[in-house]
């Protein structure tokens, strides 16, 4: 096992080293490696399909959601971000009530990137959310939003005031 994360780590690292956004030569093995048991090629996986969007991981990193680790959710939440997909808009409205506020946060910012109306009442709900750099990111996703609605909530809004 620690062979096939090194391994992953090294593709992930060159990929993002090179800047290939577009890159899918590698995209194949990171969908398979989402499936893998083993938790640090999962984490590795997910931190290279962020890296590079492809359509063709749309599925697999829906799947990827309900995994066990916050950290592969984390990931894939910012993957999904990269790729415009009501389906991932969804799935990401979802992720807002994950028990780790990293993963929440993260769906925030992907929402962001998203900028779709259908998750303006899920994000302002999460300004009131326990921790802070949470709501930080679902203010600055309703800011990217832009919807008379999505203003309104951040009128006197501050992510330094407690709920």
């Amino acid at each position: 096992r620690a062979q096939v994360v090194q391994a992953l780590r090294l593709e992930s690292e060159m990929v993002q080293r090179r800047q290939q956004q577009t890159d899918t030569r590698f995209v194949g093995l990171f969908i398979a490696a989402l499936g893998d048991a083993d938790v640090e090629v999962r984490r590795e996986a997910s931190k290279a399909l962020e890296a590079i969007p492809a359509a063709s991981a749309l599925e697999v990193l829906l799947k990827a959601l309900s995994d066990t680790d916050s950290q592969v959710r984390q990931h894939v939440a910012l993957a999904l971000g990269n790729l415009p997909d009501a389906r991932a808009v969804t799935a990401l409205t979802a992720l807002l009530n994950d028990a780790h506020e990293i993963v929440r946060m993260q769906a925030a910012h992907a929402l962001g990137q998203q900028a779709d109306p259908y998750a303006v009442p899920a994000l302002i709900a999460l300004l009131n959310d326990p921790f802070i750099w949470t709501r930080g990111a679902a203010g600055d996703a309703l800011r990217r939003i832009g919807t008379p609605e999505a203003l309104a909530a951040l009128e006197g809004w501050s992510p330094d005031t407690a709920p």
